[in-house]
């Protein structure tokens, strides 16, 4: 947490208002990198919000291809049915 080294308290700690969960601790480590990681968290989070806004608008792209295919599909079945049955 400290990168291997044991913090010292500063002397007469007190005198100087720095509680001892400023100097100690975790509480004393997220009050000054605890933001950063929180702040790094919320990044993160909008980057996968965006990230799945383009997903969900590619499936939205992809169905409506999707759609448009069968339809085509459907349309060419019918066409050879028609000749299909007259060369019959």
């Amino acid at each position: 947490m400290y990168n291997g080294e044991v913090p010292k308290p500063p002397l007469n700690y007190e005198n100087f208002v720095v509680k001892q969960s400023d100097t100690f601790g975790v509480q004393g480590l997220l009050r000054t990198e605890g933001s950063n990681f929180l702040n790094h968290s919320v990044i993160e989070v909008e980057n996968l919000k965006v990230a799945l806004s383009r997903v969900k608008k590619q499936n939205e792209d992809l169905q409506q291809q999707s759609h448009s295919l069968e339809t085509k599909f459907d349309e060419t079945t019918q066409t050879f049915n028609v000749i299909t049955s007259h060369l019959a």
